[in-house]
């Protein structure tokens, strides 16, 4: 989800903890924030890896965000145009050549059936 580039967040309420007699750390990795999503919520993921070992005071994995759709014309500047290029290589070009041969075929058999169908029905 998001980047997978990881920054700490770290708060001074979320260092230390008493658990009894001593105290034990909460260090929470935090992954970025997502993009924005259509929901209007960016999100992360975070993982703590402190001595603490319950989930108290996670920081915030959801935010409110504002989402702004992708349009391509916004990348484009004027005159830019879509250019679609076709690779073929070699194995295709044969596969080309085999349906078009095969269609030919196929529309000559055809035709030639017909023709004889139509001349035996004559005779």
């Amino acid at each position: 989800m998001g980047n997978s580039a990881t920054s700490e967040s770290i708060t001074p309420e979320e260092q230390q903890a008493s658990s009894g007699g001593g105290g034990c750390l909460y260090r929470w990795n935090c992954t970025d924030w997502s993009e924005c999503l259509p929901s209007m919520r960016q999100i992360r993921e975070c993982t703590n890896t402190g001595t603490c070992p319950d989930k108290y005071k996670t920081p915030e994995t959801e935010q409110n965000c504002t989402y702004i759709p992708f349009s391509p014309k916004d990348n484009k500047e004027e005159g830019d145009g879509v250019i679609i290029s076709v690779n073929l290589t070699k194995k295709n070009r044969m596969f080309v050549y085999f349906v078009i041969l095969s269609i030919i075929l196929s529309v000559t058999f055809y035709l030639k059936r017909a023709y004889f169908n139509k001349v035996a029905k004559m005779v």
